[in-house]
């Protein structure tokens, strides 16, 4: 688990079920976030299925600058219904402050596999991100904070976006 991640009393008793049976393989949860002491329900924040219960041989994380991936030596067998409670972000400003700085790690990790991007793409990329969320993904159902969080998301494309044309200029030969 990750270290602003609880189990719920509920997934709790639902993993020590499972333990009676014998584990065998990998298990998903699914993460239910608290944004700024709320509980998301939507705006593609959930339902959000990671493995979190796997095997300690044959497992590893993999991947570079952003988000690393479990390799695990076994598909997912089971996801737990109960959740997983995700403690994220404090504040509008630690959301802000995290995304930026992913932003930025992001734009190196593609500009390190060579991706290239257009003038407009950091505007039409936030413009799509923002209508994704907060209409598509229904953050409206999560008021002010699916608000909140579809506008960050699509400052961070904007972020992400123009660092990457930034390096690109910047190693320019």
């Amino acid at each position: 688990m990750d270290a602003d991640e609880a189990l719920s009393p509920a997934l709790v008793d639902e993993i020590l079920e499972e333990k009676k049976k014998g584990l065998q393989g990998t298990y998903n949860v699914n993460r239910l976030t608290s944004y700024c002491g709320k509980w998301i329900y939507h705006s593609g924040w959930f339902p959000d299925i990671k493995p979190r219960l796997f095997p300690k041989e044959g497992s590893y994380w993999d991947g570079a600058y952003v988000h690393e991936v479990l390799i695990t030596p076994s598909e997912p067998t089971h996801t737990f219904q109960a959740v997983v409670e995700h403690y994220s972000h404090y504040s509008y400003v630690d959301h802000r402050q995290r995304v930026d700085k992913y932003s930025v790690l992001t734009a190196q990790q593609f500009f390190a596999a060579g991706k290239k991007v257009g003038p407009m793409k950091p505007y039409i990329s936030a413009i799509g991100r923002f209508i994704a969320m907060y209409v598509i993904k229904k953050g409206f159902l999560d008021r002010w904070m699916g608000f909140q969080i579809a506008q960050i998301s699509a400052q961070s494309n904007v972020i992400k976006y123009t660092a990457l044309r930034r390096l690109h200029r910047e190693n320019a030969h």
